[in-house]
């Protein structure tokens, strides 16, 4: 799966400064460019807060100015990778996302960092090629999961195979990964769930073999393999502090966002009305209610791991 990059026209580099985005080829077939694991190793010691779109068509700067070089060149290199991933589900967010950024500084991400964004999903899909060089499986279309175009790989299978673009095998493969949480999740900052990386692993295993024993063993150890990189994650990253410790009583997070407007729009109508919501049965049935959600939301927060 490793190859030279000198010898497959990539230039060599000694610093992320002589790395542009114009020395790299515009399709890359093989491998992926040095560049970006250069620009993914320097880390900035700025304090970074979650950048939130607070109402709708919002933009926000999308990293510190200090990063905005860096970050700059990532979001052009990840826009020639995952083909045809931007033009359905999350994909055209992100890639609007990833064009503001480098045009205008500003994007509405809803939370979204690109840096952690772009560095979540390059290290997921060297995840998905480590495993299918761990098992000894078909590399689908000859191509790694960062260059793999889905929709071009399901094109030959149907003109080999006669094979549907979505089978009762696929659809099974999907549901065992998608129930053994194949997938790490994203925290906020990392953006939409990366459905290339379960995509890709479906796909391997398809072009293995068409037997279920086989495939229900391939589904098990690669299982076993996300749940101990999963593992070294929780072990290894410092656990976030409460929502409202980390950000005091301003918490930017969506969910206390959206609390905070619900109770706006409530206190708004009147003040009799705002009188009868804080003291009456409903009140504190909503101020429970909002409680709970709170309290939801730190656990989930406090669960999610970054993969940085």
């Amino acid at each position: 799966m490793s190859a030279n990059m000198t010898s497959m026209g990539f230039p060599e580099t000694e610093s992320v400064e002589n790395c542009h985005i114009e020395s790299i080829p515009g399709v890359l077939e093989k491998t992926v460019p040095t560049c970006m694991d250069k620009l993914l190793k320097t880390k900035c010691d700025q304090q970074h807060g979650r950048f939130i779109c607070l109402h709708a068509y919002q933009q926000v700067t999308t990293t510190c100015p200090k990063c905005r070089v860096r970050v700059v060149e990532m979001a052009k290199i990840f826009l020639k990778t995952c083909p045809g991933d931007w033009n359905s589900g999350p994909g055209d967010y992100v890639l609007n996302s990833l064009r503001d950024t480098v045009e205008n500084e500003r994007a509405s991400t809803d939370g979204m960092e690109i840096a952690s964004m772009i560095s979540f999903r390059w290290k997921m899909t060297h995840l998905a090629d480590h495993i299918v060089e761990k098992l000894q499986l078909p590399v689908p279309s000859n191509t790694p999961c960062l260059m793999w175009n889905k929709r071009e790989w399901q094109e030959d299978r149907r003109r080999r195979l006669g094979e549907t673009v979505f089978d009762n095998n696929w659809d099974c493969l999907w549901r065992r990964f998608i129930d053994g949480r194949l997938m790490p999740p994203p925290s906020v900052e990392q953006g939409p769930d990366f459905i290339r990386f379960q995509q890709y692993l479906v796909a391997a295993i398809r072009e293995s073999t068409s037997s279920k024993e086989t495939s229900d063993e391939l589904v098990e150890k690669m299982l076993l393999l996300t749940e101990e990189v999963s593992s070294r994650l929780h072990s290894s990253i410092k656990r976030p502090a409460r929502c409202s410790e980390r950000w005091g009583l301003s918490c930017p997070c969506k969910t206390c966002y959206n609390v905070k407007e619900f109770i706006k729009c409530f206190s708004s109508k009147s003040e009799n009305k705002t009188r009868r919501i804080q003291k009456g049965e409903e009140g504190r049935t909503i101020r429970v209610l909002i409680g709970l959600i709170g309290c939801f939301a730190f656990r989930q927060a406090k669960k999610r791991p970054r993969l940085d």
